[in-house]
């Protein structure tokens, strides 16, 4: 009889909105994609079945997905129920990551205090 597997909880996940659009500029899903695999990536957005996996998107990277209203409220807290992760990171579809935005988010990780940043 084997064990069962161990499941990692990833430390942080990143929530992305895509809003009314159902899509996700391509410039965001390569910053997303040169995250660390274990960052956790959810696309919410506003189609009732699943959006095929975007052009290019390394297929070692995980995607979720899921549907929600095309309002931003409604898709978070739709992307924050599935979201595996400790820490939650919500962008909005029109969001640019930048180094010093992903260092700050890590520095507050690594802080180990209950945060909320905007």
């Amino acid at each position: 009889m084997h064990p069962p597997p161990v499941t990692i909880r990833p430390r942080l996940s990143v929530i992305v909105s895509a809003g009314s659009s159902d899509w996700v500029p391509a410039g965001l899903l390569a910053q997303l994609c040169s995250l660390p695999l274990d960052v956790e990536i959810v696309l919410a957005h506003a189609r009732k079945r699943a959006l095929q996996t975007p052009p290019g998107w390394p297929p070692e990277r995980s995607l979720r997905q899921c549907a929600a209203e095309p309002e931003l409220a409604s898709q978070m807290n739709a992307g924050a129920r599935i979201a595996g992760g400790e820490w939650l990171w919500f962008l909005p579809a029109d969001t640019r990551l930048t180094a010093s935005a992903v260092a700050a988010a890590y520095r507050l990780i690594g802080r180990r205090e209950p945060v909320l940043g905007w």
